[in-house]
């Protein structure tokens, strides 16, 4: 029976999800099997995110999971957990990702990464990422994500622009 990682949750999620135009891309908590391999469940933390459809975040998270699930049944679940996008929300997902055992990936603003890549909570993705992933990601916005030339994300969207 084949293991499922969290890289290759974020691998294949992020191709799925794309496909779905649920979600985009994940962020790598560390490195190594997740706390849910074979028949275990993937922790994924996710900002704003309100389970059984209650809000969009919601709705697109959940389509993408169980699309994901469905896709790879040696996998028992996937574990989605919502946080706020301000000081406190910050602090709860950082809290557990030190803590090591509640977070197997997550949803971070970039702005952020720098910390948690100096205090040595993220991993980066580099060996992770092929080039057809490359070739599908505009290249400044994986410059967004690289810090001291590795990467450390799969970027989630482009912010619209307008202009009046």
């Amino acid at each position: 029976m084949s293991s499922t990682t969290r890289r290759q949750f974020m691998i294949d999620g992020g191709k799925l999800v794309v496909g779905t135009s649920a979600l985009a891309a994940f962020l790598a908590a560390c490195g190594g099997a997740a706390s849910g391999s074979a028949q275990g469940t993937l922790n994924y933390w996710i900002t704003g995110y309100q389970p059984n459809g209650a809000n969009a975040t919601g709705k697109l998270t959940d389509a993408a999971i169980q699309a994901y699930v469905k896709a790879h049944p040696e996998l028992k679940s996937v574990k989605a957990t919502g946080y706020t996008a301000d000081q406190a929300g910050s602090t709860k997902v950082t809290q557990a990702v030190r803590g090591g055992t509640s977070v197997d990936l997550f949803r971070y603003p970039t702005d952020s990464l720098p910390a948690l890549i100096k205090q040595g909570l993220i991993s980066p993705i580099d060996d992770y990422l092929s080039a057809e992933d490359k070739a599908d990601i505009y290249p400044d916005l994986l410059k967004a994500v690289t810090i001291d030339g590795k990467i450390y994300a799969w970027p989630l969207w482009v912010p619209p622009w307008a202009c009046i």
